[in-house]
């Protein structure tokens, strides 16, 4: 995976061996798989959990982890106090995580979302997805928003890979309705008027990395 911090771009997604001479369905398959790994890495980082962030990035191989921007500055227990600072704690440097403090959405365009997500969450495998899930109101936190974006993500590799692809493009669209609607307003909101607060070098490079690279990933 390559990141051109100077042209704002998730280059590739999945490299992959033209020697091996992989099928389309493979090089899809791969695709998509790979978009679920990061999305599942994203919302780990929104939700401060930091075990399973250690674990996620594991399932990349090492060329793919030096070519993100903000991993070489992880330390869990600075990363973990900046977190706090940043998101958990009111202060000088809190900065919400909540949707609704960056951009209105009318209560019918909350309730069509969240009858989605009804849908979306239905028969899922709760190790998959650790984070809180609860559905009974609008989900408002980006670390929610992102792990519904994952869940639809899984359920789009387990389309293409039962060739279903009715299904597939049903979740394609989901995850972009979710990011567009909910996700890509709000995120550009947060770090526009926040980027001269956030000095940690991680959450600097993580946040328009995080945005630049859902873009590409729900247009590839």
């Amino acid at each position: 995976m390559l990141y051109d911090k100077d042209e704002g771009a998730l280059i590739m997604i999945i490299e992959y061996s033209l020697e091996k001479e992989e099928s389309l369905m493979q090089h899809t398959m791969e695709e998509t798989y790979g978009k679920l790994l990061l999305t599942k890495l994203f919302t780990h980082v929104w939700f401060g959990d930091w075990g399973q962030y250690e674990n996620s990035i594991k399932q990349f191989p090492n060329g793919l982890v030096d070519a993100f921007p903000f991993h070489p500055f992880y330390d869990r227990k600075i990363t973990h106090f900046w977190y706090d600072n940043y998101f958990l704690n009111p202060g000088t440097y809190f900065i919400p995580l909540y949707v609704s403090h960056y951009i209105t959405l009318t209560n019918q365009e909350k309730e069509q979302t969240r009858q989605d997500l009804i849908q979306l969450t239905k028969n899922i495998d709760e190790k998959d997805f650790p984070h809180p899930l609860d559905i009974e109101k609008f989900p408002d936190h980006v670390g929610s928003l992102t792990a519904f974006i994952a869940i639809a993500a899984k359920k789009e590799v387990e389309a293409t890979k039962a060739q279903d692809n009715d299904l597939a493009e049903q979740m394609v669209y989901l995850q972009k309705h979710i990011f567009e609607s909910c996700l890509e307003v709000a995120i550009k909101q947060l770090w526009y008027y926040n980027r001269d607060k956030i000095q940690d070098p991680f959450f600097k490079e993580f946040i328009p990395f995080y945005l630049f690279a859902m873009e590409d990933l729900r247009y590839t």
